[in-house]
């Protein structure tokens, strides 16, 4: 497959119902928020949510009874999608989004930061940053952008239950037309090609 999935199989999602946070332990595993999402999800109200997690110690986060936590690892990167509607990312940070597209590539809806890159990648689903701090990342200082608790648990709870049908329709054919790797790379081959 390439990098951004478009030959994966799109579900066609109509209604908001299944929320899933993907906790895994790619890259710098404490990236991915779980302490904003278990706080949002806490809430009175909130949407039921599936976790999957291979960070055991992150499972103790999520102890509301809204929330189901699944401790595996799945045999194909697509799998990981397959039970979901809506996709948190609502990350501190990230690096090439790859989820993110993934997530969108087989008709799902994602909620991520608004924060560069994962603001960059086509979803209207933006949770804003509450404030900023350092990180300590292999003795390098990054900037953290922490989410806003108050707009993740807004959104999820706005758009639980709603029909969706066009929203996935859309974050599809956004891969296909914006994020397909294996045209886009064609397309700029074709360009250099043309000027030599």
């Amino acid at each position: 497959t390439d990098c951004f999935a478009v030959d994966w199989f799109c579900d066609q999602r109509t209604k908001a119902n299944r929320f899933v946070f993907i906790n895994g332990n790619g890259g710098y595993r404490l990236r991915k928020a779980s302490d904003v999402v278990a706080e949002a999800f806490s809430r009175p109200g909130a949407p039921p949510l599936t976790v999957y997690s291979q960070q055991k110690e992150q499972i103790a986060l999520f102890n509301s009874s809204n929330v189901q936590v699944i401790h595996k690892n799945f045999p194909e990167r697509e799998d990981v999608y397959s039970e979901g509607d809506i996709f948190l990312f609502p990350s501190y940070w990230e690096g090439l989004c790859h989820g993110i597209y993934e997530a969108q590539a087989v008709g799902g809806l994602v909620i991520t930061s608004s924060q560069p890159p994962m603001n960059e990648c086509g979803t209207p689903y933006l949770v804003g940053v509450d404030r900023y701090a350092q990180e300590d990342l292999s003795g390098k200082k990054i900037l953290k952008a922490i989410p806003s608790v108050d707009d993740l648990y807004n959104i999820s709870k706005c758009i639980y239950g709603s029909d969706i049908t066009k929203l996935s329709k859309q974050n599809r054919k956004n891969i296909e037309i914006n994020f397909n790797l294996e045209s886009n790379l064609k397309s700029l081959y074709i360009k250099i090609q043309n000027k030599i």
